[in-house]
C-alpha cells in the first residue's frame, strides 16, 4: 500500500470502485470476450464481461470521486490488483 510509510485509510468511494471492479474482472469470461472481439462483435463482447447497468454506474460514480481525490495512490493499487 502506501510507500511513505504514512498510514492511509480507504475511503469508501475507494471501496466501491475496487468491489466494482473486482466484481467486473471476477465476472468476464475471458475466452467468450476474445472470441466476440475477434469476430468484430463488440455487443458480444459485453455481454460476456456481464456488464450490469448498476454496476457501470457504481464503478463511475466511486471512479469520478477517486480521481477528484487528491490521493492517487489508489488508482496505482487499482492497477496493480487487475494485474494480479
Amino acid at each position: 500500500m502506501a510507500t511513505d510509510g504514512k498510514s492511509h485509510e480507504t475511503s469508501p468511494a475507494a471501496v466501491t470502485f475496487l468491489a466494482a471492479l473486482y466484481a467486473i474482472r471476477n465476472s468476464a469470461q475471458i475466452g467468450a470476450i476474445a472470441e466476440a472481439l475477434e469476430q468484430g462483435d463488440v455487443e458480444g463482447a459485453i455481454r460476456a464481461v456481464g456488464f450490469e447497468p448498476a454496476m457501470f454506474r457504481a464503478m463511475q460514480s466511486a471512479a469520478k470521486e477517486t480521481a477528484e481525490a487528491p490521493d492517487r495512490e489508489l488508482a496505482l493499487e487499482a492497477d496493480a490488483e487487475l494485474k494480479r
